[in-house]
C-alpha cells in the first residue's frame, strides 16, 4: 500500500522474443456501504521499443484513469460497473493519428468479479 491506502501494482513484461514493457497501476477501495465499493483508478503503460504491427511506440504509450463500481453479494462474487478515459500518449498517439485512429476516449463496461 502506498500512502493514503492506495494500492499500487507495478509489472514488467518480458515477451519471447525481447521485447519489455511495464505497466503501473493505482486504486483505492472506497467503502460507499459495506457492500457497495467505489474504486477510482489510474494506470500507465510504457514500451522499450515500437511493436509496428500493434500501433504501439517505444516509451510512455498510454494512460486511463477510471471508476468501478461494485456491489459484493460475498467477497468472492460482485457484478460491477466500470467506465474510464483512455488516452494514447507519446510515439503512439503519433501513430494512431497517422492511421486515422482515435487517441482517446471514453469506455464502459459491465461485468462480473468472481474469486475461486
Amino acid at each position: 500500500l502506498a500512502p493514503y491506502y492506495f494500492e499500487t501494482e507495478a509489472h514488467l513484461f518480458v515477451s519471447d522474443k525481447g521485447k519489455v514493457s511495464a505497466r503501473v497501476r493505482e486504486e483505492n477501495d472506497l467503502l460507499l456501504t459495506q457492500k457497495l465499493i467505489a474504486q477510482p483508478y489510474g494506470e500507465l503503460n510504457a514500451y522499450g521499443q515500437d511493436i509496428k504491427e500493434q500501433h504501439i511506440g517505444a516509451g510512455l504509450s498510454d494512460g486511463k484513469i477510471g471508476l468501478q463500481t461494485r456491489y459484493e453479494f460475498t467477497r468472492k462474487f460482485a457484478p460491477y460497473v466500470d467506465f474510464h478515459y483512455e488516452r494514447k500518449l507519446g510515439e503512439t498517439s503519433a501513430m494512431a493519428k497517422a492511421n486515422g485512429e482515435d487517441t482517446n476516449g471514453f469506455i464502459g463496461a459491465v461485468g462480473l468479479r468472481l474469486m475461486f
